[in-house]
């Protein structure tokens, strides 16, 4: 069973603005590391590398730093220009916000767990998700 990180996931840990985000984001982590059952969308690196440079004001070597970091720790799965497209359809369809779209379609397309709660105990939950 894998799970797909959510960019929030990745941000919490250096939010200092909410302490309890933070410590159970960086637990959750570190249980998604130890039993190697993460994995990541190229658009969560992304958005991580935007949130840490534009809104946290994270120095870009230290980003770089720890986009490295996380690509080493968790397999990436692209989001290629079809993927993008259907996204926009089901937008379009079923009114869902964009973000939402894209991590439900991503879920989908790799037969992924879908995790979108920071919580550890929600890793034991069985089965994937059906669109």
């Amino acid at each position: 069973m894998t799970f797909l990180i959510d960019t929030n996931l990745l941000v919490y840990p250096f939010d200092a603005c909410d302490p309890v985000k933070r410590r159970r984001a960086r637990e959750v982590l570190r249980v998604l590391i130890e039993r190697r059952v993460g994995r990541l969308s190229s658009q969560a690196l992304a958005e991580f590398a935007h949130v840490m440079l534009r809104k946290l004001g994270v120095p870009a070597g230290r980003v770089h730093r720890l986009v490295d970091r996380y690509r080493r720790l968790f397999p990436v799965y692209p989001v290629a220009p079809a993927v993008v497209l259907e996204v926009v359809r089901g937008v379009q369809a079923c009114c869902f916000a964009y973000f939402l779209r894209s991590i439900l379609h991503t879920v989908y397309c790799w037969q992924l767990q879908l995790s979108m709660a920071s919580r550890p105990d929600r890793l034991g939950c069985r089965g994937r998700r059906s669109l």
